[in-house]
């Protein structure tokens, strides 16, 4: 029963139409509507009756492979939207190793297929082997087509001669060689490998650039496994990199929250290999996350709050400083290694190590009036002292013992509760609250949860 049902399902998928686009050197291009049991030759006899080009006069190349007549679309993983291209002059097919997408995508997505995959009109997550961030046209993370170039020309009419091995071979430049059929740039030529979205169209309106980005983190579970945190087993996870193979993984929605959480917290690390990043959630010393995509899944807004805190980090890490004044930020590398800094956008000037207002001698004095200068109108001093924006707001920080600088980096921290051992979400120091200086055990001894009677 199982069986009936199963060839019953692949006959329906195998009836499924979609559109294909077979491309000439002059960039004419013809959308051919086939389904999944169509075959190569079907495809040039259908282009040479709406061009005129005679039938043996060209072959068809895909994805790096020169076509086989005998080919069907599904065993070479055509999808819908692909591009086919038209090579001119009865090019006689070469005995190559089948270097097909398929195989090469088997090889890196160590995925086994079936007859019951779904068609490639329609992809799912049972059968997708890569995932990538549209861009372009979608804007959010979408199933990838994995495709091969010319490196010199961009060209597509272009055959791979060597199997790429791994991932190493595709995401480095110039690892593998093949045979480019552009007639300005031919012959033996670095292979480009390169993303497209499964999405939508190639060559939609106005998009110039169709090539995503490889979020090679994001795989279909075809093993089962269930996520650490959820205890589910979902359709698709997110798999970090530990001691140098595939490790520890989240399921996708897991992998967003844990995240989501790590940047609020900015319990991000600046790393010299990845930059701003995280690690696994057993924190394996390398499983931080070198492709900065992945974040794009948090969306726009912390995406952005990524990119921010991550230029401030390695600003700071560099030794400069960032614009105190509210609104500004400004960061900065002062050439002057003394305390009075300038921010070159809004003039503020404040002291490098509390980041008050500049002032002479030790940063515990308060910070003198800013005297503001003359309008021709009659205004009382001290109310005028009294409406200052930012000293008021300092002077309500001061007189709040929920809110307290921290004393490493001098960001005020607010406490709502607990214990008085304090860590600080921007440079992780550990300190006491009543104290202000590093936790020990005397503090822990002396007022942890408070002062001693």
């Amino acid at each position: 029963m199982v069986r009936g049902v199963a060839i019953f399902k692949m006959a329906a998928r195998q009836a499924v139409l979609f559109d294909v686009s077979v491309r000439d050197s002059a960039g004419r291009t013809q959308i051919i509507p086939v389904r999944a049991s169509t075959s190569v030759s079907d495809i040039k006899r259908s282009f040479s009756e709406k061009t005129g080009v005679p039938l043996n006069s060209y072959q068809l190349v895909f994805a790096g492979r020169q076509l086989s007549d005998a080919d069907t679309l599904q065993a070479l993983g055509v999808q819908s939207h692909s591009t086919l291209f038209c090579i001119r002059g009865g090019v006689k097919v070469e005995a190559v190793p089948d270097i097909s997408v398929k195989a090469v995508e088997d090889k890196l997505g160590k995925i086994a297929t079936d007859d019951i995959e779904d068609p490639p009109s329609s992809p799912s997550a049972a059968n997708n082997r890569f995932y990538v961030y549209c861009k372009s046209v979608c804007k959010e993370m979408k199933p990838g087509k994995l495709r091969v170039r010319c490196a010199s020309c961009k060209d597509d009419r272009f055959t791979l001669t060597t199997e790429p091995q791994g991932w190493s071979d595709v995401l480095e430049k110039q690892k593998l060689r093949g045979r480019c059929y552009n007639d300005k740039c031919g012959g033996d030529k670095f292979a480009e490998f390169y993303f497209k979205c499964a999405g939508h169209t190639s060559g939609a309106a106005g998009v110039r650039d169709d090539e995503c980005v490889a979020l090679h983190m994001i795989r279909t579970n075809t093993v089962d496994i269930e996520c650490p945190l959820c205890a589910d087993e979902k359709d698709i996870m997110v798999v970090f990199t530990c001691d140098g193979k595939d490790g520890h993984c989240l399921c996708l929605d897991c992998f967003k929250d844990f995240a989501r959480l790590a940047l609020t917290e900015r319990r991000f690390i600046e790393n010299a290999q990845s930059g701003y990043s995280i690690q696994c959630p057993n924190r394996c010393p390398d499983s931080f996350i070198t492709e900065i995509h992945h974040f794009r899944l948090l969306g726009d807004e912390l995406y952005e709050r990524y990119q921010r805190f991550g230029t401030e980090e390695c600003l700071l890490q560099m030794g400069g400083v960032l614009c105190p004044q509210v609104g500004c930020g400004m960061g900065m590398l002062p050439e002057d290694p003394g305390n009075r800094v300038t921010c070159p956008t809004c003039r503020h000037t404040f002291c490098r190590n509390c980041k008050n207002p500049y002032h002479r001698g030790n940063c515990d004095a308060a910070p003198p009036i800013q005297a503001l200068a003359g309008t021709g109108q009659q205004i009382d001093g001290e109310r005028l002292r009294r409406s200052r924006w930012d000293e008021a707001s300092d002077a309500f920080i001061r007189s709040n013992a929920s809110i307290k600088p921290c004393p490493r980096c001098h960001v005020n921290i607010e406490k709502n509760g607990g214990c008085m051992h304090m860590t600080c979400s921007k440079c992780r120091f550990n300190f006491c609250w009543i104290c202000l200086i590093e936790w020990g055990r005397r503090c822990q001894d002396n007022h942890w949860f408070g002062e001693r009677n």
